[in-house]
């Protein structure tokens, strides 16, 4: 989750920088053999903040967690979905 410190962003900056974490993680998907598929979910209770949910592996995330962007991540930062009977791969199909 984007979240603490964008809330203190520009709604300008804050969608900049969502758009710039969303193409971090597209291009990493694709690098990793993974779809690149993602769900972004704009927040603006209490400021602008984004919520994004994609198909990705440990090495994305903790690549993601030590670049530029892990800054951002709020206290819960990157949290894993695992498999349910709605798994990400069934909504593909």
């Amino acid at each position: 989750m984007l979240g603490n410190r964008v809330l203190d962003m520009s709604e300008r900056e804050a969608r900049e920088l969502c758009r710039d974490v969303t193409s971090y993680i597209v291009q990493a998907q694709g690098r990793a053999g993974l779809p690149q598929y993602w769900l972004r979910v704009l927040e603006s209770t209490g400021g602008l903040h984004g919520n994004l949910i994609f198909p990705g592996s440990a090495v994305i995330a903790g690549r993601f967690s030590r670049s530029t962007f892990g800054q951002y991540c709020s206290r819960d930062g990157l949290q894993e979905i695992g498999p349910t009977h709605k798994d990400w791969r069934e909504v593909m199909s």
